[in-house]
């Protein structure tokens, strides 16, 4: 991947016309289910891996960026001085009218660099809970497809608010923003919509003590995503086709 300062005004010409930046939080972070639709379609797809210290990246020529979750908190920043590096990264996307899609952490991170909160909630989510969609969100071109309830795999402590002129697109009983979009082509997600069995089960099997002081036994969540693999993958990746489907339609059309 191309990596450093942020110049204004920088162009490049790339073989690969579009170009997807995931950008990862942990190392265990693989992007899930979603890359395959990327794959499938061609694009050039470049990681960005900022908890191991690698500078920001250029953004002159990259046509959506993907934010994943993580094990931190967004208000983890005295330990973890690089979440600001995320936070202006995508805000300068934003910026540049590129496509963004954050999910769990990366939503939280996502909505602090507009300008909004991500408290801790008064009851955490952890395990499957069904999500409702608000009348916005089911006129939405990337959440529509889910209305009026879907079922999804949840993990955190932190919930999002919204960011000035967002749009809320989902909400469940514990976090009121589940999902958002800001503009035409930035979504917040609060869940995780790119999980499958084996991620369930190495994610919930690294802890299970935590699982469990959540309120959740891990084994029956991996039942439950082992039968739901299916439909839950295909979900995901008609997900993320219809994001990378704006992002595709846009590119070249981004303030540079």
């Amino acid at each position: 991947m191309v990596v450093g300062a942020f110049r204004s005004g920088r162009t490049r010409r790339y073989a690969a016309r579009v170009r997807l930046l995931c950008i990862h939080h942990e190392p265990t972070s693989d992007g899930g289910t979603l890359l395959a639709p990327a794959r499938a379609g061609g694009w050039a797809i470049e990681h960005w891996h900022a908890h191991a210290g690698e500078p920001r990246p250029v953004l002159d020529g990259v046509d959506a960026v993907v934010a994943y979750g993580g094990t931190m908190n967004p208000d983890d920043d005295a330990r973890l001085a690089w979440l600001a590096d995320v936070r202006a990264t995508l805000a300068e996307a934003v910026e540049r009218d590129t496509p963004v899609l954050g999910i769990c952490l990366g939503a939280q991170l996502l909505g602090q660099a507009l300008g909004a909160g991500a408290p801790r909630l008064a009851q955490p989510e952890l395990g499957w809970f069904e999500v409702e969609l608000t009348a916005a969100g089911t006129d939405d071109v990337l959440l529509g497809p889910l209305a009026p309830v879907c079922e999804v795999f949840q993990w955190h402590d932190y919930g999002c608010e919204l960011p000035p002129g967002a749009v809320p697109l989902a909400r469940s009983e514990r976090a009121p923003q589940q999902a958002y979009r800001v503009g035409d082509a930035v979504w917040a997600v609060q869940f995780h919509i790119e999980v499958d069995a084996a991620s369930v089960a190495r994610w919930t099997g690294a802890v299970p003590e935590i699982v469990r002081a959540r309120g959740a036994e891990p084994a029956d969540l991996v039942a439950r995503a082992q039968a739901y693999e299916p439909e839950y993958v295909a979900t995901a990746r008609s997900f993320m086709g219809r994001f990378l489907t704006v992002a595709r339609s846009r590119a070249g059309r981004r303030v540079a």
